[in-house]
């Protein structure tokens, strides 16, 4: 009997230190006071007319920076394929983003240089095109 008794405490002291520490772990997520920045609001991206009926796919890396009111600004073309077909409807379209900014100690906070790639690949062309 004594030793089912001590199992049986073993057995409840982890159980407690497992849910202490998984409170305690929960608490400081919930609570933290920073937090990465997250694309809340954008414009539906047009494909060039052009483009489409040439059947042209590519992509575009943009570089922007998310202002404190979750703005984008400072957009600019880094790189794209094929060059300059898709460049002012990337630059448009993430212009149009409205991120809720990173927070550092609780209050929002610019980031610069972030970095995004958009694609340009038609519906028939996709190995699993999107239900619009």
């Amino acid at each position: 009997m004594r030793i089912r008794l001590e199992h049986r405490q073993i057995i409840f002291i982890f159980c407690t230190v497992l849910c202490l520490t998984y409170a305690f772990a929960l608490s400081g997520c919930v609570s933290s006071s920073s937090q990465p920045f997250s694309l809340i609001s954008w414009e539906d991206l047009v494909y060039p007319e052009e483009a489409k009926k040439s059947k042209v796919t590519g992509t575009v890396t943009v570089r922007y920076d998310i202002q404190v009111d979750g703005t984008v600004t400072n957009v600019s073309v880094v790189q794209s394929e094929p060059p300059e077909v898709f460049d002012a409807t990337a630059l448009r379209h993430v212009r149009s983003w409205i991120f809720r900014p990173a927070k550092k100690d609780g209050a929002a906070v610019l980031t610069e240089n972030v970095e995004s790639e958009i694609t340009f690949k038609l519906a028939d062309q996709m190995e699993d095109p999107p239900d619009y």
